[in-house]
């Protein structure tokens, strides 16, 4: 990128607000899905303003952009496959206005959504989607996949809750659409047009949010199966018995055996179960809480489980909650090393024909790739997650192959869809025509181009180009990638003495970001280099032959205080202070530890001490005694 641009980037945000540091690029390069892209320059706006300027700098110049939040797409759409500017929303995260009495929030795209619910909470409100990576998803981000989660079933989407966003367009125009009321029909809902969007109409400054009251009561249930499609069944039946339940989730049989020595809980149930299915109601009123339990009970037993548990208590409610809860640490155990997680629905009668034929994908690929799920299937949403190693070339090609079955096979002629939640980014982008027909992705390119005449953001990714746009780039990445890994994996490391032990430990980590909650260095800096997950990234960066060693690290490296808090939020286990204390000792033994760590050695070396008093006047504390 021309040296002129920088500095004109530089002009709008401040020098500290901009990086072409190769180690900050390389850390947003991915996002949980298996794809990478390298962009030019990472920017961190603090103001619909200097978002305004930005992109009427990149409209000037032709130059992709590529808005990020916490950068959890489990789909590669926040991967900058074509260079240009990763916008990067960690500072604009203020909750502006909590409007009580009309039941309503305004926030910054950046909000995390748990921080938003424990704003909340205290008044005894909520923001109800709640999707598995909600401790570290965005709001802008909820808004661009339209994410959803566990609770969709009863309390619905983000669009259901979104009531106004001020958006910045490509031309650098700052519009505002929709109404802070709770209805309006005044405009074409534009406000939903943006909602699954995935950065591809607009760069979202602000959203005015519904909130409602949270229930007071809740009773949950888990039903045991011998047989897959009875649990489908028992899904089907709890639909149609006249309740909404606020959560019905399944678990196929290795997630529950593996989830429950995971979490230790006594459940012996599942050595016999095929399936479990999960429910829990809600409300203010605790005897219909109670009568609805009882009626999703019948409806459930009618296709014949084998077992129950019934949670009486709290604390036995938490304690079904957990096998659930543990389910992606779980999948990423019984991994080779990598899992992808898909995201179809189909209509909940179809849920008992569609979890047959995708439990027969591995047999059909000669076990080359590894299936558990978990799944919404209250509304129909599943997901497969695929347990591979995304370093072995035939593992990722049987990936591949699984999807086109999937989609193509088994999704698509059940009239459900590619995506539920997690949108389309790069890895479902193939299948999107076929879903939904040629007219309607002329229609949809049509309407990109009133948006985004020039094609700058995040093109190429997710909506609307189906299999139409180049992948070049993407395959070359890859491509280069996999030599890298050959090389280490032949060398078993890259000869440093400390960081080659954990080598492989730095490709379990998925970039899910739950590690940066609360990190106090993120916290401080607020660029993801400076976070646990940018950290390991740096490690396998340096394993893979993309980096070297170098004074620039001293700063990302030295930071981390070790504390240890990303250990305890990391689904997977990854040995996340090992790998930095590894990365501490390459970078001292070089010389390249702090100025202030190396006096403090040389004067304990020097005088006993570390602050370099002369040893005779170690016993002057004692005078005068």
């Amino acid at each position: 990128m021309d040296e002129k641009i920088i500095e004109e980037l530089i002009n709008i945000v401040g020098e500290e607000d901009v990086s072409t540091d190769p180690v900050e690029i390389y850390v947003h390069s991915r996002d949980s899905a298996p794809f990478q892209g390298f962009a030019d320059v990472i920017v961190r706006p603090e103001s619909t303003e200097e978002v305004a300027q930005i992109l009427k700098l990149a409209n000037e110049h032709r130059i992709p952009v590529y808005p990020r939040g916490s950068g959890t797409s489990a789909s590669g759409a926040t991967v900058p496959r074509l260079g240009g500017i990763v916008l990067a929303m960690y500072k604009m995260n203020r909750i502006i206005e909590f409007d009580r009495e009309n039941l309503m929030v305004t926030v910054e795209p950046g909000v995390i959504c748990d921080d938003l619910n424990e704003f909340l909470a205290p008044y005894g409100y909520f923001f109800p989607p709640d999707p598995s990576s909600s401790s570290a998803a965005t709001i802008g981000g909820m808004i661009g996949a339209n994410a959803a989660g566990i609770q969709a079933v009863k309390y619905g989407k983000t669009m259901d809750y979104v009531l106004s966003i001020e958006a910045v367009v490509a031309n650098g125009e700052v519009i505002r659409v929709g109404a802070n009321t709770l209805k309006s029909s005044s405009q074409y809902d534009m406000v939903h047009l943006f909602c699954g969007s995935e950065g591809t109409l607009g760069v979202i400054t602000k959203a005015t949010l519904k909130v409602i009251p949270k229930s007071r009561y809740y009773r949950a249930a888990i039903f045991f199966f011998d047989d897959i499609e009875k649990a489908g069944e028992a899904i089907v039946n709890i639909k149609s018995s006249g309740v909404i339940p606020n959560c019905m989730e399944i678990m196929d049989a290795p997630t529950l055996r593996d989830g429950v020595q995971y979490t230790g809980l006594d459940l012996p149930e599942v050595e016999r179960a095929e399936a479990a299915i999960l429910i829990q109601v809600d409300g203010n009123v605790e005897e219909q809480v109670q009568k609805e339990l009882e009626i999703c009970f019948e409806a459930a037993k009618k296709a014949n489980p084998f077992a129950w548990r019934v949670a009486e208590t709290e604390e036995e409610r938490e304690k079904i909650w957990m096998a659930r809860k543990a389910t992606y640490p779980v999948h990423l155990l019984q991994s080779p090393l990598n899992v992808i997680a898909e995201d179809l629905s189909v209509p909940v009668d179809k849920i008992p024909e569609a979890l047959k034929k995708i439990m027969e994908i591995p047999k059909r690929l000669n076990g080359k790739i590894k299936i558990s799920f978990v799944g919404h299937v209250g509304d129909g949403n599943i997901h497969p997650d695929f347990l591979i190693d995304e370093t072995d070339p035939e593992q990722f090609e049987a990936f591949l192959k699984a999807l086109d079955i999937l989609y193509k096979e088994i999704v698509i002629p059940l009239g459900g869809t590619i995506s539920s939640e997690h949108g389309v980014g790069i890895l479902r982008r193939k299948f999107i025509a076929i879903e939904s027909g040629e007219e309607v992705m002329a229609l949809m390119r049509e309407l990109k181009k009133t948006f985004d005449p020039k094609n700058l953001f995040n093109p190429g990714n997710g909506k609307p180009w189906g299999d139409s746009s180049d992948l070049s780039r993407v395959d070359e990445t890859r491509r280069i990638w996999l030599e890298k890994i050959r090389e280490t994996k032949e060398k078993n490391g890259r000869g440093f003495k400390y960081l080659d032990a954990l080598w492989r430990e730095t490709l379990i980590c998925n970039r899910c970001s739950m590690c940066e909650i609360k990190c106090p260095s993120f916290d401080e800096w607020k660029w993801q280099t400076i976070s646990p997950r940018g950290r390991v990234q740096l490690a396998r960066a340096l394993e893979e032959g993309l980096l070297d060693i170098s004074e620039e690290l001293r700063e990302i490296v030295f930071t981390c205080n070790t504390c240890d808090y990303c250990i305890k939020k990391c689904p997977g286990k990854v040995p996340v202070v090992d790998i930095i204390r590894a990365l501490k000792a390459e970078l001292a033994s070089r010389d390249l530890n702090p100025t202030a760590h190396r006096r403090i050695a040389e004067n304990i070396k020097k005088f006993g001490n570390p602050y370099g008093e002369p040893r005779e006047k170690r016993g002057e504390w004692m005078e005068g005694l």
